[in-house]
């Protein structure tokens, strides 16, 4: 069913967007103005701690808009790289910088309680990473590592339906696009059918890989 304009517009909270636009206005300035670490991580929770509600409340069922410019959170290029393939994807939905606990995660859906990590050689401790994912798990989360160097990894193929199991391998478990579909397609689209894509097995093989 097509709603009309006037429906769609009386269908609006607009005390609510009125809020929301503060809040974003808000956020921008206080990025704008902080002049360590510390001030952009106040800022970041400012703003999740108002729209993680709101996160929740649509459960998944339509995307909340918590902030339109990926740079106001200084992603790193593979951050960066992996926020366009999640926004090119169909269904997958992910909110970059999302604070838990004591942590940030690189990207997050609260909803279904799933983390995606980007592990660069900069910033990537093993050991550490470990007791954090354990903390995370613990508390119900799917958590998804990938290494950097995957989100530079491009395959190429004109046919997806014809490529041989080799290169679909390298596609589903050696590129971010590959990974990024393979949690989205087992996540996130909920007409997923496993028994009629010939490609399962490859997609299962990335989720096994990447999952902590």
């Amino acid at each position: 069913m097509i709603m009309k304009i006037e429906d769609i517009l009386k269908s609006i909270d607009w005390e609510r967007e009125k809020e929301n636009c503060r809040v974003r206005f808000n956020f921008r300035e206080m990025i704008e103005k902080s002049s360590d670490y510390k001030e952009r991580n106040r800022a970041i929770r400012y703003l999740y701690n108002h729209f993680t509600p709101i996160i929740l409340e649509k459960n998944n069922k339509a995307y909340v808009d918590v902030i339109d410019d990926i740079y106001l959170f200084n992603p790193t290029p593979i951050e960066y790289s992996t926020y366009c393939c999640i926004k090119s994807t169909p269904f997958i939905t992910m909110y970059p910088q999302y604070p838990f606990k004591g942590y940030f995660m690189d990207f997050a859906n609260p909803c279904l309680k799933i983390n995606i990590e980007l592990d660069g050689k900069e910033f990537h401790d093993a050991a550490k990473d470990a007791v954090r994912d354990r903390e995370i798990i613990n508390n119900g989360w799917k958590v998804f590592r990938i290494p950097g160097y995957k989100c530079y990894k491009e395959v190429i193929f004109e046919n997806i339906d014809i490529v041989e199991d080799r290169i679909l391998d390298l596609y589903y478990c050696d590129t971010i696009e590959g990974i990024i579909e393979s949690i989205s397609k087992l996540y996130f689209d909920k007409k997923y059918d496993s028994c009629c894509d010939k490609k399962h097995h490859h997609i299962l093989k990335s989720i096994e890989m990447h999952l902590q």
